[in-house]
C-alpha cells in the first residue's frame, strides 16, 4: 500500500483486535489536494504477519473493500493509478475470524470527510463480525496475538520458538498449531519477518551500520541479516536503501 498520509480513531470495540487505521490519499502530479502523496514509481508492500482490510477508492469508481491477508514475502507493484483508502490494519493472528470480506458501502464519498466516515463504517462493519464468533475463537485469536507479538518483538535478545512456547503455557507444537492456523505463516517466518521490519525501520530513518543494525535486530551477525533480508524482499539490504527496487508488478 502507499504511504500513509492521516490516521483515524480506532473505535473501542476493536482495540484488542486492531492494530490501527490509516486514510490514504494518493494523487497523480499536479493535484493540488493539501496533503496528498504522489503516486510512486515503485509501491513497496512489506511482509505482514497481520491482515489488513481496506475499502479503496479510484476515479471512476464507486469504491470497493478488499482483504489482504498475510505475505510472507515482499511484493513491488507499479504505481500507476490514484487512489484514496482507508486501511483497517488488524493484530496479527485476527484476519482469519473475518471469513468474507465486510460488504463494501458505495455511498460514503472519496474525499477527505467522507474517507474519515468510511473509516468508521469500515470498522462498525468488522466489529460487528467479530462479535459473532465463539468464545472458543475468540480466545484461540487472543493466544495467536500474545503469541506473534512475543515472536515479532525478539529484538537483540533471541527467543527461540521453545522460549516462547513456554512463556505461553504452550507446547512447540501447539504454538506452531495455532499461529499457522490464524495466519497461514509459521512462527519460524513470523520471528524471520519480525526481524525484517526491524531492519526496515531502521532503513527509514537513513544510513544504517548493517554490523550494528544485525545485532540490533536479533541477527546472528551480517552475513546472516543479509541474507534474511534478501530472501524476503527479494532485494539486498543495500540495494534497497538505494531504492534500486525489482521489477515492480501490475497493480
Amino acid at each position: 500500500m502507499p504511504d500513509r498520509v492521516g490516521r483515524s480513531s480506532l473505535v473501542p470495540e476493536l482495540r484488542d483486535w486492531a492494530a490501527g487505521v490509516d486514510i490514504m490519499i494518493m494523487e497523480r502530479p499536479g493535484s493540488s489536494l493539501p496533503g496528498a502523496e504522489r503516486v510512486p514509481r515503485v509501491q513497496v508492500h512489506p511482509p505482514e504477519v497481520g491482515t489488513s482490510v481496506v475499502w479503496v477508492w479510484q476515479p471512476g469508481t464507486d469504491g470497493r473493500t478488499v482483504v489482504l491477508p498475510p505475505r510472507g514475502q515482499a511484493e513491488y507493484a507499479a504505481g500507476k493509478a490514484a487512489l484514496r483508502a482507508v486501511r483497517l490494519r488488524l493484530r496479527p493472528g485476527v484476519g482469519v475470524l473475518l471469513g468474507e470480506p465486510p460488504s463494501d458501502e458505495p455511498s460514503h464519498t472519496a474525499a477527505a470527510g467522507g474517507l474519515v466516515d468510511a473509516a468508521a463504517a469500515l470498522q462498525s462493519r468488522v466489529a460487528e463480525r467479530l462479535a459473532r464468533r465463539s468464545f472458543r475463537d475468540l480466545t484461540r485469536a487472543r493466544t495467536a496475538v500474545q503469541a506473534i507479538a512475543a515472536l515479532e518483538s525478539a529484538g537483540p535478545r533471541r527467543q527461540s520458538i521453545a522460549d516462547v512456547a513456554d512463556r505461553l503455557a504452550l507446547s512447540r507444537r501447539q504454538l506452531h498449531r495455532i499461529v499457522v492456523q490464524q495466519t497461514g505463516i509459521g512462527p519460524k517466518q513470523v520471528a524471520r519477518i519480525g526481524r525484517v521490519r526491524r531492519v526496515l525501520a531502521a532503513v527509514g530513518r537513513g544510513r544504517v551500520d548493517w554490523g550494528d543494525q544485525a545485532l540490533q535486530a536479533g541477527y546472528y551477525d551480517q552475513s546472516h541479516l543479509i541474507s534474511d533480508f534478501t530472501a524476503i524482499m527479494k532485494v539486498t539490504p543495500q540495494a534497497y536503501l538505494e531504492r534500486r527496487l525489482p521489477t515492480p508488478t501490475s497493480c
